[in-house]
């Protein structure tokens, strides 16, 4: 591409750039203009004024429901990271050795029971066959 062509193609972008720039900044003139005036205000106001009726209208309602949902969804939610992180498992598994702790206490304690009375009759028979024959007592 030769340099006149280069020069004539700037020139062109660059009036078309000045030519846009130009038409923003003028818009912008004009809605500070208008931003100014007392109907655009008033419109506005109006505007603002309604959305917030309408929302207050509807928000106490939509606001329950959306709570009953946003619980649901964490309830739901926190049951399944408790499924995947192994949590609820971990728990029972937890809850089942606590179980068995018990239960072999109690096995524990009838077995020492237990034992004890073996003792006692081993050392009653033993008595007994260390007695002379006519020793009655």
């Amino acid at each position: 591409m030769n340099k006149e062509l280069k020069d004539t193609i700037k020139e062109a972008v660059g009036n078309k750039v000045a030519d846009f720039t130009t038409a923003i900044f003028r818009e912008i003139d004009n809605l500070k203009d208008k931003a100014k005036s007392e109907d655009f205000k008033n419109d506005i106001r109006a505007a603002v004024t309604e959305v917030l009726d309408l929302a207050l209208e509807k928000v106490p309602s939509t606001i329950d429901a959306a709570k009953d949902v946003a619980l649901d969804a964490s309830d739901a939610f926190s049951n399944r990271i408790d499924e995947l992180s192994g949590e609820k498992m971990f728990k029972e598994v937890e809850e089942r050795l606590n179980q068995q702790d018990k239960y072999n206490d109690i096995l524990a304690t009838k077995l020492h029971e237990s034992l004890q009375r073996i003792q006692d009759l081993e050392a009653a028979v033993e008595n007994s066959q260390n007695r002379p024959k006519g020793d009655a007592s």
